[in-house]
């Protein structure tokens, strides 16, 4: 055999291929096959004939040999051939074939490959000779020639041509020389790696001395390989086996080598080294010693060369033996969550879950998944050891998380929603080790639930958290994936829990919720109590265990008080709580009850509006299933309903808006919980509209049309000030009964009583005035005088005007105004031209009459006050 390289072009630096025009010419004449190279295989299977022919030798078996030898790495942009001899001493068919492969990866013909064969033997053509793809070990007809050509003790040479751009064409010469006729063409270029060249033959018992094969010859271009192999992975199989892969066919020699691996930890060298039958990248390593469950452990490997004698650089590979364990609840929690990209500030475009390691234990996330309320993707292959994080993202964003260490990527990330939604962390058998149920409330932050920022876990190690353990990245760049939380507090949890809240849904039910999770192992009847002779039939917790509803066997009576005892629940640290609380049965509300008391409708830009109530009865209302709505035109649009509890006791006050940390921080008499947060409000106009409150059955309970004339003159800017009720007696849509808040509270007054609040006073006479020194600056202290009267009868009508010293008109207050039996009217200070009235006394003159023509009038003084400079 004679295998010849000619150098077309040699290159000095090293690790860059060189390429040669091979010439493959085998005849065996020499009568050897073992040497100059060396064919591997079944070479017992195989002998040189008399004839000096490569000749099967398996006699007595049916089975399948193969010899193959290394031609190196034809390049196929140029074009190659190969021509061979074939002949068989008998029909062939199906269980009695030759083949010859023009080029495989694979060393083992009989094994897993990618190559390209020529086959003689019966399959889909009769009797035809056949071109095959072979991925794996599974072939691909790609080709048939001229049928039952070679039916009968067949004798051929073949010849195969490959052109650059992958067009292969076959000859043949049915007698065995060399007077070729076409056969056919056809083009395919999937495989391109071409390392080795031989013959396979299938035979049955009496066929194993009847296949000759002569005459090899491949002429093409070989890219040598000057590259050394390198290691891709190192597998952990059990405690004393590993798997190495190598990005290329090794050496069988120096792979099965065990001086070449040593592993550290006294580990040392393995036992026995064996190189895969089917993958010759792949060495099966066994060791003597094990490997200590937890330990991460290194495996130097050297001295490994392929199959063209490029030896590797020693390398170092760190790998970890575990002993697999079952997570309980929260040994992996949900650290971080980016549910919300837009706008972008530091972070990726898309979407993440961070995953913390909080246990003491290493486990392996294969087929754990990760999901919402509707839908889960599996996490995939990767072990998480104690302190670690992962980065879950889609693989859409591959390119974006690629900065950060330790991203899983996923498929299908679900769509978290901006609003609120489920996190969910399920292991392998579906169990549920953590959920966070989020809301944009959790972000305590209006600009930071806008979206851009992560929702970061405070403490990661509390076995069992609510949402007052979240809140909004403190990081510039709007979180930290796969690090430690910017807002991260490893305080352990010695907090007591206590109630928060305690409602009624009707006379047998009370909701009560707490400040944190509660353990509820163990919790029983015992641990509840209601006073006033009422008993308890039965409770049931909700999903995130922050709250329990609880069933009384006897009614509670409307209007009293009520209160609730527990004792002896835990949260989840073990910090045991003896609390209680009162709660009411309320009454239902009616027309009156309640009044609109306070309107923001134009606050500062990015700012919520919002409107306070103002329980002006005696009774305690539940605002279950009231709404806020708006006026269009004339009829009452969008409705927004109260879906939650919320207890509005006598001469107390409410703020409903949608943004409750926006009234907080801007306004400092906000009172903490003294808020119903909807999703939205109606769209408040900036400049003058009407707010409508409806009671549940949908009847106006209170109406308040506004106007930014409503505000104080002298303002400069209205934005961010609300308009605040003089009254709560005086009618919602008396203009004089609305002024500007005070400055000096920050121009609004949420949760507390107005800074303009000024009760009407009636006396015995028909009409007064009070204060009669008023000061008129909006500084919250008498900023309006109010005119109130009392008539004899219904059916006057009055005039109000207000006189200088110098018996000057200074304000028309009212004219030709129907009055009722009683009533009042404030005048702000100002006169018509909206300026403010100078320092002084004045005279209000206060004139009214009858249709019969009786009229009467009354001259009352008052005093603007103010300070001089």
């Amino acid at each position: 055999m004679k295998l010849v390289f000619t150098p077309i072009l040699l290159l000095c630096l090293f690790f860059v291929p060189a390429y040669f025009v091979a010439q493959l010419s085998e005849d065996f004449s020499d009568g050897d096959f073992t040497n100059n190279p060396t064919w591997s295989g079944d070479n017992a299977k195989y002998q040189i004939s008399v004839g000096n022919q490569l000749q099967s030798n398996g006699l007595g078996n049916s089975e399948t040999t193969y010899l193959s030898t290394n031609i190196g790495n034809l390049d196929f942009s140029q074009t190659t051939t190969w021509s061979f001899f074939m002949q068989m001493d008998f029909n062939p068919s199906t269980t009695n074939q030759a083949r010859v492969y023009l080029v495989s990866d694979n060393a083992n013909l009989t094994g897993s490959l990618n190559g390209y064969y020529v086959k003689i033997g019966a399959s889909g053509s009769a009797d035809a000779i056949e071109f095959y793809k072979q991925v794996g070990n599974s072939s691909t007809l790609l080709h048939s020639g001229t049928g039952n050509t070679f039916a009968t003790n067949p004798t051929a040479s073949i010849r195969v041509t490959r052109s650059p751009s992958g067009d292969w064409t076959f000859e043949s010469d049915a007698t065995g020389g060399t007077n070729y006729i076409a056969e056919g063409t056809i083009n395919n270029t999937d495989i391109t790696n071409t390392q080795f060249f031989g013959v396979f033959s299938k035979y049955s018992s009496t066929r194993g001395d009847k296949f000759f094969y002569d005459n090899f010859n491949i002429s093409g271009t070989i890219i040598v390989d000057n590259t050394p192999p390198i290691v891709t992975s190192v597998s952990v199989i059990s405690n004393n086996q590993l798997d190495v892969n190598f990005n290329e066919p090794i050496d069988i020699i120096t792979a099965q080598n065990t001086s070449n691996y040593s592993v550290n930890n006294s580990i040392g060298n393995p036992t026995s080294a064996l190189l895969d039958g089917t993958n010759p990248s792949l060495v099966h390593l066994t060791f003597g010693n094990t490997f200590a469950d937890g330990q991460t452990n290194t495996i130097t490997i050297q001295n490994i060369q392929d199959i063209s004698s490029n030896t590797m650089v020693s390398s170092s590979h760190n790998f970890l033996y575990f002993i697999p364990v079952n997570a309980s609840f929260k040994d992996i929690v949900i650290n971080e969550i980016f549910a919300d990209p837009s706008p972008q500030y530091g972070l990726p475009s898309g979407e993440y879950i961070e995953l913390y390691n909080a246990s003491t234990h290493i486990f392996d996330l294969t087929n754990w998944t990760i999901g919402d309320a509707s839908s889960d993707e599996q996490i995939g292959g990767v072990v998480l050891q104690p302190g670690e994080y992962l980065i879950i993202a889609d693989d859409a964003f591959t390119y974006e998380f690629s900065i950060y260490n330790n991203v899983q990527f996923v498929s299908n990330l679900p769509s978290y929603n901006n609003s609120a939604d489920d996190v969910i962390l399920k292991d392998g058998n579906g169990s549920v080790i953590d959920k966070v149920s989020y809301t944009t409330a959790w972000y305590n932050d209006a600009t930071k639930a806008m979206g851009g920022y992560s929702l970061e876990l405070i403490n990661p190690t509390i076995p069992c958290t609510s949402s007052s353990n979240w809140t909004a990245s403190n990081s510039t760049d709007g979180g930290t994936p796969g690090m430690q939380n910017s807002v991260y507090d490893g305080t352990p949890d010695n907090v007591t829990p206590n109630i928060t809240s305690a409602s009624t849904a009707n006379n047998a039910t009370i909701n009560l919720c707490f400040s944190e999770t509660i353990d509820t192992i163990g919790v029983s009847l015992a641990n509840f109590s209601i006073n006033n002779g009422i008993n308890i039939s039965s409770f049931s917790f909700n999903n995130t265990l922050e709250c329990v509803e609880i069933i009384t066997s006897n009614s509670l009576d409307t209007g009293v008080v009520y209160t609730i005892s527990v004792n002896g629940l835990s949260d989840c640290s073990g910090n045991t709580m003896n609390s209680s609380k009162d709660v009411i049965l309320p009454h239902l509300g009616q027309k009156g009850d309640l009044v609109i008391n306070e309107i923001l409708y134009n606050p500062f830009p990015d700012g919520a509006d919002f409107v306070e109530l103002y329980n002006n009865s005696n009774k305690n209302i539940d605002l279950y299933n009231w709404t806020l709505a708006k006026e269009a035109g004339d009829t009452i649009s969008s409705p927004k309903l109260i879906d939650t509890h919320y207890l509005l006791q006598p001469n107390s006050y409410v703020v409903i808006t949608k943004d409750s940390n926006d009234i907080k921080l801007r306004y400092a008499t906000a009172t903490e919980g003294r808020f119903i947060q909807l999703a939205s409000l109606p769209s408040y106009s900036d400049n003058e509209g009407t707010v409508i409150l409806l009671l549940p059955n949908n009847q106006v309970a209170d109406s308040v049309h506004y106007d930014d004339s409503f505000q104080y003159a002298l303002l400069k800017e209205t934005e961010g000030v609300s308009l605040e009720r003089i009254d709560f007696n005086r009618p919602s849509n008396d203009p004089t009964n609305w002024h500007s808040a005070s400055e000096a509270i920050g121009f609004a007054s949420p949760t507390v009583q107005n800074s303009q609040y000024q009760e009407t006073e009636q006396s015995n006479a028909t009409i007064t005035v009070l204060p009669e020194l008023f000061s008129p600056d909006n500084d919250g202290y008498e900023d309006v005088t109010t005119i109130s009267y009392t008539m004899s009868k219904a059916g006057f009508v009055g005039n109000i005007t207000i006189y200088d010293a110098n018996g000057r008109v200074i304000r028309q207050l009212m004219q030709n105004q129907l009055l009722g039996i009683k009533g009042s009217i404030s005048w702000d200070g100002l006169n018509n031209n909206k300026e403010k009235a100078r320092i002084g006394a004045y005279i209000i003159y206060f004139e009214y009459f009858d249709l019969e023509g009786n009229v009467n009038a009354t001259k009352l003084p008052c005093v603007v006050g103010g300070r001089f400079n």
